[in-house]
């Protein structure tokens, strides 16, 4: 139940940041959670500009961030902010989209933002700011020894050596590739499967035939399955349809990990949805809502 089967809840975030009034500064974020959900992080920067080493831990939930900050130059503050930022899995954002407070211990300061205009006990300044995570997907699989490429390049050059198993296990996905495995003849070829008596998470050769995030959606789904097999969930003929309508279901809430693939989540969201009686043809489908926005944003792998 409490596993990360797919290396998706600890995070490093480089970063390059820039603002008025500070410079350039570079950093780097270790985040554990899940961004756009709720998260624990710690960071480290560097402004060359005044020499300034900061550091800063914080938790974030639902647009808002609560962090102690320390540094060189102006000492230890802590503070809140609401609006986007690099730990909501975003790969840009700016003070132009917050509003916050913060109080200086160090100095006995109290100030506020509102976007770019700061405002503390020597008036209203204008102090906009910029932060850009640098190339996450790349650094990642740099560190894991993958070389300074994208998830798509690393499976690619995996695939073109045949290592169906090996990709499995460098991107943590659970699960066994055996396309000859008695299950399918038992159960019924599909790109993968949870198998109902073990629980064991069989993959066939389809999930490979395509890109990086359809496997990652395969294995994904499957690992839902696996998960609620844990929890004592028995699958049974008549549940079937209902059981892959509500794992697709979860699979469109994480569509940040797979974004080419919300075609075919959806055409699965329906289809499963008519044959489970969810939904009733032609007068009842899946409809998205203006705020599932927040489902797709890009997650840093």
């Amino acid at each position: 139940m409490y596993t990360d089967p797919s290396g998706e809840f600890f995070w490093f975030f480089p970063t390059i940041s820039w603002s008025r009034e500070g410079g350039v500064s570079f950093g780097i974020s270790a985040i554990f959670g899940i961004p756009g959900v709720i998260n624990v992080s710690a960071g480290i920067g560097f402004s060359p500009r005044n020499t300034d080493i900061s550091f800063t831990v914080g938790v974030t939930a639902a647009f808002n961030s609560f962090y102690v900050s320390a540094s060189t130059y102006s000492g230890l503050s802590v503070g809140w902010s609401v609006g986007l930022s690099p730990q909501l899995g975003l790969p840009i954002s700016s003070n132009f989209t917050s509003i916050g407070i913060n109080y200086n211990l160090t100095h006995g300061e109290l100030s506020f933002n509102i976007s770019a205009w700061s405002i503390d006990r020597n008036g209203v300044r204008f102090n906009p700011s910029f932060s850009a995570t640098v190339l996450p997907e790349e650094f990642t699989n740099l560190v894991k020894g993958g070389g300074f490429r994208s998830n798509q390049q690393v499976f690619d050059r995996m695939m073109s050596r045949n290592t169906c198993q090996e990709i499995l296990d460098y991107f943590e996905f659970k699960g066994t590739y055996d396309p000859n495995h008695e299950a399918w003849e038992k159960y019924g070829i599909s790109p993968a499967m949870m198998h109902p008596k073990t629980g064991e998470i069989l993959y066939h050769d389809y999930p490979f035939q395509g890109n990086y995030e359809r496997l990652a959606l395969i294995a994904h789904h499957e690992s839902i399955h696996r998960k609620d097999w844990r929890l004592g969930h028995k699958y049974s003929d008549m549940e079937v349809y209902k059981d892959e309508w509500y794992t697709y279901m979860i699979n469109y809430k994480n569509l940040g990990l797979y974004p080419s693939q919300e075609k075919l989540i959806r055409g699965r969201i329906n289809d499963y949805g008519l044959w489970s009686g969810t939904y009733e043809a032609p007068y009842t489908y899946f409809k998205s809502e203006w705020w599932h926005f927040f489902y797709k944003i890009p997650r840093l792998w």
